[in-house]
């Protein structure tokens, strides 16, 4: 009776494993067949993983790719010429800012701005309290700390100092590469040239007392936002319409419930908890800058005509060129 017993039981073990494994094996094979009607797509993002994608990890924690039939892969490689890349049909997706797409169309990479990321420029000359500089004219005289001479923050600042009427002869221009920290607090420049919902908050964590000077409060400047190649938008078209949607979606989720986003960014970048507080001000700055999907002509058009006065395109365009409001006009 007792090795009837324990047989039975082991035959009762046996099948409970079986079934297990038979149901793993089913749910895989429906998760598995249910990926392959998905469709991939590759979005170069142009910078690591960060807190200011968090709209797009929203989008995909919360299953909205995969709602509009989508398997999106964030591409991360630190490629100067992503625009040419998605020109070649290597990505289907860019971020990117919109003097950036004007001087890539100027070199015949037939790519367009399709929705708005950005609504405002996000970068800012910061500088310690001390150096008492509150206004443009302020930074007359002034060592200005930036990145390199390349790139939309060197184009901005041209665009602003221009517009201010302070000549680059009166101000000196120092490439800091990304230590605008460090230079910044070790005297080394007297203002430096940042992202906005970066550096100003890094140093107000840090203790210190800074004035900020956002060059979107005097240019209309076109920022980031997601590209798109002409064979994409003309034989993708759905596709480009429901990655729109779905990021789209993404950030109107991470505008009603900034903590829940959080948490899943700081889960896909494995943050710790000493970076936290700061992480999400970062966040909390961000918000300000996601406004509306559209694309603005009339900043386009400044942006083109900025980039024009600098000779740096060689053959103006017309909006059309540049822009694709087709996939933003139903959000």
């Amino acid at each position: 009776m007792k090795v009837k017993l324990i047989t039975s039981i082991f035959i009762l073990l046996i099948l409970t494993g079986l079934i297990i494994f038979l149901n793993q094996k089913f749910f895989q094979k429906t998760a598995e067949d249910q990926n392959s009607n998905l469709t991939k797509v590759k979005i170069g993002m142009g910078y690591i993983p960060n807190i200011q994608f968090t709209p797009f990890y929203v989008a995909d924690e919360n299953g909205y790719y995969e709602d509009e039939g989508l398997e999106v892969e964030f591409d991360y490689s630190m490629s100067t010429d992503l625009l040419k890349l998605l020109g070649q049909n290597e990505l289907d997706f860019v971020i990117a800012n919109g003097d950036e797409v004007v001087l890539a169309e100027d070199k015949d990479i037939p790519v367009k701005y399709i929705m708005t990321y950005y609504s405002k420029f996000p970068i800012a000359i910061v500088s310690l309290k001390d150096k008492e500089i509150v206004n443009p004219g302020d930074l007359k005289g002034k060592n200005i700390g930036l990145p390199g001479f390349y790139g939309s923050s060197y184009i901005g600042l041209q665009a602003f100092l221009q517009d201010q009427n302070i000549n680059e002869n009166e101000v000196t221009l120092s490439p800091v590469g990304y230590t605008q920290v460090q230079s910044l607090t070790e005297n080394k420049v007297d203002a430096v040239v940042v992202f906005s919902m970066n550096e100003p908050i890094q140093l107000k964590k840090l203790g210190y007392e800074v004035n900020v000077i956002e060059l979107s409060d005097y240019l209309n400047f076109a920022s980031a936002g997601i590209v798109a190649s002409d064979s994409v938008i003309k034989d993708k078209n759905d596709v480009a319409k429901a990655f729109v949607r779905a990021t789209w979606k993404g950030i109107e989720k991470t505008w009603n419930d900034h903590q829940s986003a959080f948490a899943i960014t700081s889960n896909e970048l494995q943050l710790e908890d000493s970076v936290k507080d700061t992480q999400l001000l970062i966040l909390q700055k961000c918000l300000e800058f996601w406004n509306s999907p559209k694309i603005s002509e009339e900043t386009f058009l400044e942006t083109i005509n900025t980039l024009e006065s600098f000779k740096l395109i060689d053959n103006k365009k017309t909006l059309i060129d540049y822009t694709d409001n087709q996939f933003v006009e139903s959000l």
